[in-house]
């Protein structure tokens, strides 16, 4: 019962999750930024706006980011958001971001599969 009622439930709810992830930007999600990056669509969301989005995005993106980095970096999902804020950020976000990193341990990110 509970597997029919999550198939019939899923599509929707995915489709729910794209429409407001379209409406919404960067500022709007910040306290949940990080569980957002280990989310599929919601790694999309945020790829695109650190893509599109302005600096303060990406300095706010940063910021609720920097705690998890151990999580992100092992996440298939979480390192694409990663290696969007390396690619879009200003110098400022990519020298935070690889502080942190090598607080965290080069060796361990670089031996994971998805680090």
């Amino acid at each position: 019962m509970y597997f029919y009622v999550w198939e019939n439930f899923f599509p929707t709810f995915t489709l729910c999750l794209t429409s407001l992830y379209k409406s919404f930007n960067t500022c709007h999600v910040a306290s949940i930024i990080a569980n957002l990056a280990i989310d599929q669509e919601g790694s999309r969301f945020l790829q695109k706006r650190i893509k599109l989005g302005t600096d303060e995005e990406r300095h706010l993106a940063l910021e609720q980011v920097l705690p998890h980095l151990t999580l992100l970096w092992q996440d298939v999902s979480g390192n694409y958001v990663l290696q969007q804020l390396l690619e879009h950020g200003d110098e400022e976000v990519r020298n935070e971001l690889m502080s942190g990193v090598e607080k965290e341990g080069v060796v361990t990110l670089s031996v994971h599969m998805h680090g």
